[in-house]
Parts: structure tokens; sequence; C-alpha cells
């Protein structure tokens, strides 16, 4: 009978682990780079690959530009600029499915200790966390935990 449970939970904990080891997020695999560090981080270091798929949910929002003040839009970027890896400009329509949108793809200016904006061009903000600011809000939602 031992046996036989010892098996079981064998099993249970290599069905487990290969079901795991296919699960890395999709929009961590459309840039080669990204999927390189997302597959490394997974397999040695899932504290970093969550803090990926973190960022990827919450380190962004889009906000009406009615919303930001004179002093805020002055420090607003131009989205013009924006390209995918393979230099095709942003198209702000991937913002209104939010399960899609990877800016890990796209050369966004990010900071460590700023908040940053862009400017969409259709009365909208693209605003970005700062990177210090996506840490204290992940440990804070895992200790929640």
């Amino acid at each position: 009978m031992k046996k036989l449970l010892f098996s079981f939970l064998t099993l249970t904990g290599f069905i487990s682990v290969g079901q795991t080891s296919t699960s890395i997020d999709p929009r961590l695999s459309a840039d080669k780079e990204v999927m390189i560090k997302a597959e490394e981080n997974f397999k040695n270091d899932p504290v970093a690959y969550e803090m990926m798929v973190f960022e990827l949910n919450n380190a962004w929002f889009v906000k009406s530009i009615s919303e930001v003040t004179d002093s805020q839009k002055k420090q607003l970027l131009s989205i013009e600029n924006i390209t995918d890896k393979n230099g095709q400009p942003f198209d702000t329509s991937i913002l209104t499915n939010p399960s899609e949108f990877n800016f890990y793809n796209y050369n966004f200016a990010r900071s460590e200790t700023q908040t940053v904006g862009y400017d969409l061009g259709n009365g909208q903000v693209l605003v970005f966390y700062s990177a210090e600011k996506i840490r204290a809000m992940y440990y804070h939602s895992t200790s929640k935990k």
C-alpha cells in the first residue's frame, strides 16, 4: 500500500512539473530575447519569472488626457517613435485587449524611479509605473498570499 501511495505521489509530482513547464505566458514568447530570459527565469528563478508576468499585467494603464495636469502634459513622451523589434510603428489598438499587450516588444522608455507617460494622440495617455513602484506592488501583492 505504501509503495502504491508513493508511486502515485511521485507520478503526480512529475505530471505537475511537466504541466507547469509549458505554461510560460505566450506574451513572453513573442520576442526571442525576452523568451530566452523568461524561460531561464521560469526554470531557475520563479520569482523573477512571476515578476515579468506581473509587470505585463500591472506596470501600465491607459487614462484620458483630460485627467492629466498641465504640468504632467508637458512631460508626456510622443508615441510617434515607438516601434516594435521589427521597426513597425506602435498600433494603439493593441491596448483594447490588455491580455495581448506586451510592452517588452517595443522600445518604450521606462524609468527606475519615475512614472512615464506617452501621449497616444487619441485623447488617451499610456502610463508606465516606475520599476521601483512595480516591485513594491509585486511584493505587496505576494505578501497577502
